[in-house]
C-alpha cells in the first residue's frame, strides 16, 4: 500500500515539476524575448517570485520520495530507474541553484522603469534560456524513469 501511495506522490510531483519545466520553455521564455526591456524584468520579477513559492517543493518531494521508493524496491530494474529519476532531478535542482538562480538576483535588482541595456538583458537571456533548457533536458527522463519503475511495478 504504502509503496503505491508513494508511487502516486512521486509521479504527481515530478509530472508538476517537468510539466512547470515545459511551459516556461515553450511560453514563458518566447515570451520574454518578444516584449521590451522593461516589460521584461517586470514580468521575469514577478513571474520568479511566484514559480519560487512551488518548484523548489516539487523538486524536493520528488526527490526525497524516490530515495525512499529506492529503498523500499526490492526490484533491482525499478530501483535503478528511480536513482536515475532522483539523480536527473537533483541536477535539475542543481542547475537552478548555481545557474539559474544567480541570474534571477541579476534581474531582481534590475528597475522595469530603468531598465539595463538591451546587450545586457539579451545576454543573460540566453544565458538564462540555455540553462533552463538543460534543465528541461534532465526534468523530461527523470519523470520518464519514474513512470517506467511505477509500470514495472
Amino acid at each position: 500500500m504504502w509503496n503505491a501511495i508513494l508511487t502516486g506522490v512521486v509521479l504527481t510531483t515530478s509530472g508538476v515539476f517537468v510539466g512547470g519545466l515545459i511551459m516556461v520553455a515553450a511560453a514563458v521564455v518566447p515570451a520574454f524575448r518578444a516584449v521590451p526591456c522593461g516589460t521584461y524584468v517586470w514580468m521575469h520579477q514577478r513571474l520568479d517570485h511566484y514559480i519560487e513559492r512551488y518548484m523548489p517543493f516539487t523538486a524536493g518531494l520528488t526527490i526525497l520520495t524516490g530515495l525512499i521508493l529506492s529503498c523500499q524496491d526490492l526490484a533491482p530494474g525499478t530501483r535503478a530507474l528511480n536513482l536515475v529519476g532522483v539523480g536527473l532531478t537533483v541536477t535539475v535542482s542543481a542547475i537552478s541553484q548555481f545557474g539559474n538562480v544567480p541570474l534571477n538576483k541579476r534581474v531582481k535588482a534590475w528597475s522595469p522603469e530603468a531598465p539595463p541595456p538591451f546587450l545586457e538583458k539579451t545576454r543573460l537571456l540566453l544565458r538564462w534560456r540555455r540553462l533552463h533548457l538543460a534543465r528541461v533536458a534532465a526534468g523530461v527522463p527523470a519523470l520518464l524513469a519514474f513512470t517506467v519503475a511505477a509500470l514495472w511495478r
